[in-house]
């Protein structure tokens, strides 16, 4: 009977464990991807990075434009309608909690976050201007006049203080202030479609959608060494519209909204191009979530940790207050240790650390847990998919 009732605990707790990691690893993988917006079937989809797993978030009003993702919220925010009455909306990565924003957009294109100053950019087309606004929708404010009549897509450079657009067949920037509007590249006939920015290479991208040879391009974030690095002719795609980056990834994804209208990528160079997402409709403005490095992931946990615990939904466990502030400290020290190893490249004895962390905050009474709280549960799912990703 004593055996039966062993074999039957330990039954539970693997059953427990795969069921937490499966929930886990679903919720926190589903973010990381690739999602666009179809101007046809008026959705947003999402893939992930390799092309698998295509799905549909949500189906929204006239016409779904500009997109761009808040990874550290987990938010997707979007221009939704027409030339004379649109709406910036947000959800979360998985389509629900759609929030209007900001109403009466006339005709808004490109959208761009500065989550460093916690600010919305959009172009709008209507009155020839880029407007910002906070996060939560409050606060608009016109941010420069560009005069441009055909006014697309745009990047922001929070650490520069710039904002770069695509306007009358160039490439433009001015101060966050709208001052100083430089032409950085003329590009002359033909229609511009998106625009990315990679800071860390001081480089610009942008994608030509007009005249052929339709191409993407890219420059210095002064306009200069403009090259072109993915040439092509209509028998290879129609129409590069949105283009986003995966830097720390070292690739570029674009939309293709012609006959063959699909996802496409490639290194930053242009090398290598791959069709990852075919067969859609009409894919138009895009946006990256690339997966998180481990190191990059445990500082995330160490982030969420320290969070949570000023919000007070993470607390130690024990008698008195320096005994559970105590349990609390270990368990970051753990955490950190496991940081550390990760980062000497001793990934078993890393897997090793987290497992003990793991086994601190899962809910089991044996061991006991160190910590408790309505944050207790993430953390522990936080833990295993790092240890998923690390193979442990």
């Amino acid at each position: 009977m004593k055996k039966s009732l062993i074999l039957l605990s330990i039954f539970c707790l693997i059953t427990a464990l795969v069921a937490l990691l499966v929930v886990g690893l679903g919720r926190l993988e589903a973010s990381h991807g690739v999602y666009w917006t179809d101007i046809v079937t008026l959705k947003i989809q999402r893939a992930n990075l390799d092309g698998s797993n295509v799905e549909d978030l949500l189906t929204v009003g006239l016409g779904p434009l500009g997109i761009d993702l808040d990874p550290v919220e987990g938010k997707i925010y979007w221009s939704d309608g027409g030339i004379t009455d649109a709406i910036i909306k947000r959800s979360n990565l998985d389509g629900t909690g759609v929030q209007v924003l900001v109403t009466g957009v006339p005709d808004p294109k490109g959208i761009d976050l500065d989550l460093v100053e916690g600010k919305i950019y959009w172009s709008e087309q209507g009155t020839h201007t880029i407007q910002r606004a906070n996060l939560d929708g409050t606060e608009v404010e016109e941010v420069v006049d560009t005069g441009d009549g055909l006014l697309t897509d745009i990047a922001v450079d929070p650490v520069g203080e710039k904002v770069y657009w695509l306007g009358n067949g160039e490439v433009k920037r001015s101060n966050l202030d709208g001052s100083t509007i430089e032409v950085l590249v003329v590009i002359g006939t033909g229609g511009l479609g998106g625009i990315d920015l990679d800071l860390e290479a001081g480089k610009i991208y942008w994608t030509n959608s007009g005249a052929l040879p339709r191409n993407i391009s890219r420059a210095n974030l002064d306009g200069t060494e403009v090259e072109g690095i993915v040439q092509t002719t209509s028998t290879f795609f129609f129409q590069p519209h949105g283009i986003a980056l995966d830097v720390e990834g070292g690739k570029m994804y674009w939309s293709d909204g012609g006959i063959n209208a699909r996802i496409l990528r490639s290194n930053l160079d242009g090398s290598d191009v791959e069709d990852p997402v075919t067969g859609l409709t009409r894919p138009y403005a895009i946006a990256v979530l690339a997966e998180l490095t481990p190191e990059e992931e445990i500082d995330e946990i160490l982030e969420f940790f320290d969070e949570s615990v000023e919000n007070e939904t993470l607390e130690g466990v024990g008698p008195g207050r320096s005994s559970a502030d105590s349990r609390l400290n270990a368990l970051r020290s753990m955490i950190e240790e496991a940081k550390d190893l990760i980062e000497a490249g001793l990934i078993a004895d890393a897997c090793e650390q987290l497992m003990a962390a793991y086994k601190k905050t899962d809910g089991d009474p044996i061991p006991p847990d160190f910590v408790t709280g309505d944050a207790a549960e993430e953390l522990a799912e936080l833990i295993l998919h790092l240890m998923n990703n690390l193979g442990c």
